[in-house]
């Protein structure tokens, strides 16, 4: 038979086993979300650096501020693929309308 104590310690050792889990899952997922900003970032201050900020401002309407590895793909073949503002936008759109 187990005592009232061991069974509070028993239970507080569960419960920090579970905070833990929970603090380790949300910490991994703040460090991806972390990750995609900063390389959405650097892809924007790549595309403002070649075209300009005003055609970054259009591009962030474009992929409406999506921080997912197909838009940063998209985004990036549309920059090495293009000559003009013009033909990268045109570019983002027809991949993100697709």
């Amino acid at each position: 038979m187990t005592t009232l104590i061991e069974r509070a310690r028993q239970w507080g050792e569960e419960l920090n086993q579970e905070w833990f889990a929970r603090g380790f899952e949300q910490g991994i997922e703040q460090g991806r979300e972390r990750g995609r900003r900063e390389i959405a970032d650097i892809a924007l201050e790549l595309v403002e650096e070649r075209l300009g900020a005003e055609t970054v401002e259009r591009l962030e309407t474009l992929v409406d501020s999506k921080y997912d590895r197909a838009t940063f793909k998209i985004v990036m073949e549309a920059l090495l693929g293009s000559e003009t503002a013009e033909d990268f936008l045109s570019l983002v759109r027809e991949a993100t309308q697709a």
